[in-house]
């Protein structure tokens, strides 16, 4: 197969052909990122399926060709995986039947303009055939869950992380564990050294730093004292409900970080963003 290069069409190319997984994933990762898909083609050639998105104000991104239909395989059962995806995020999807010509320059992630403009003003196949897809797998379609915990990645924007622990953040899906241990030591190093504590540790620690009206800390005159004593509260509660556990029973990381576990370093994120906002309290500088 020869393409000009100068008639290829400015898209992205998003997952492996053949890999319906890696589709998937790559299909997830983009609405994982704030990525907003407007729009959905699927591109279709006999069994074959792959999708060309409308993405953002101008863009497009082509999952690669990685669906199949027409037998009860991994193949229909990640192309149905896929309607759901559309469905959860309000995506409207129309099938766009292609030649093999076009198909196989898909595959080769080297679509024309030409071939994205005829996708484009094509009619979409009728009667609509996403109906006969999902029926042809087995199971009621309704209870084909989104797998959230397999396809989404267990993580979180850097762009709201506290800085002092933003390392530990890049560290998180390698060794999620020891981040949040980690981490769990540098919040009560920080809250030590402003308030010159040395022997205390854990609720001891946070209950002289911002409990009561005699804490070291505090957050603002202007706000409500139950404010105040439910903001101190949740530095005890984190460390009693996910630190202590978790120092008394390290947990495995051989399949990567969990949900749980990123919740988790969220938490624990919100304790340093709320020490980072806690000011001296007068007389105590």
């Amino acid at each position: 197969m020869r393409v000009n290069v100068e008639e290829l069409a400015s898209i992205e190319y998003h997952g492996s052909s053949g890999s319906t997984q890696s589709c998937l994933k790559a299909l997830a990762r983009l609405f994982h990122y704030s990525n907003k898909v407007r729009f959905a083609y699927l591109i279709t050639q006999a069994d074959h399926h792959g999708f060309l998105l409308n993405v953002n104000e101008s863009e497009q991104i082509a999952i690669a060709v990685g669906f199949r239909s027409g037998y009860s395989g991994e193949g229909p059962r990640g192309l149905v995986s896929a309607f759901r995806l559309f469905e959860f995020f309000g995506i409207d999807i129309e099938e766009v039947e292609v030649s093999s010509e076009i198909m196989m320059r898909f595959e080769h992630c080297a679509l024309k303009y030409e071939d994205v403009s005829w996708i484009e003003s094509a009619h979409p196949v009728r009667p609509a055939r996403i109906y006969d897809y999902i029926l042809s797998i087995q199971g009621d379609y309704e209870e084909f869950p989104i797998e959230f915990s397999r396809l989404f990645p267990a993580y979180f924007s850097l762009a709201g992380v506290d800085e002092r622990i933003r390392d530990l953040a890049l560290r998180f899906s390698d060794d999620p564990d020891g981040a949040l241990i980690e981490g769990y030591r540098r919040l009560e190093q920080c809250v030590k050294a402003r308030i010159g504590e040395k022997e205390k540790t854990g609720a001891k620690l946070f209950s002289t730093a911002f409990q009561g009206d005699r804490s070291t800390l505090y957050w603002s005159d202007e706000l409500p004292d139950a404010e105040h004593v439910a903001r101190a509260k949740l530095f005890e509660a984190v460390f009693g409900t996910y630190r202590n556990p978790r120092m008394h029973c390290s947990q495995s990381t051989i399949d990567g970080p969990s949900p749980e576990d990123a919740a988790e370093f969220l938490a624990l994120n919100e304790l340093f963003l709320l020490e980072a906002a806690a000011i001296l309290r007068p007389g105590c500088e």
